[in-house]
């Protein structure tokens, strides 16, 4: 992650926040896996394809779906389903 980030590979770095995110998700950690889709987050704005705005906004809603958040959840969903179309 350090990597890409010094890198600037952005493809990259979202592949592996994308990782780590199912990662804290699957081992219950639904604070670190929001903190994840928050940063994934940031790094498709930056990007601005449509592919990645998918992935972060779907990613960051599942996990604030874990997180009890559902209403920001529904939001963040309904985005990712936005981009995907």
């Amino acid at each position: 992650m350090e990597l890409a980030e010094k890198l600037e590979k952005t493809d990259q770095l979202l592949a592996v926040l994308l990782g780590l995110g199912f990662a804290t998700i699957s081992r219950g950690e639904d604070t670190l896996a929001r903190e994840l889709g928050e940063r994934m987050l940031i790094v498709a704005e930056r990007r601005t394809d449509a592919a990645s705005l998918c992935a972060a906004h779907s990613f960051l809603g599942q996990a604030l779906t874990w997180c009890g958040r559902l209403e920001d959840a529904k939001t963040h969903l309904e985005l990712g389903s936005d981009y995907y179309n």
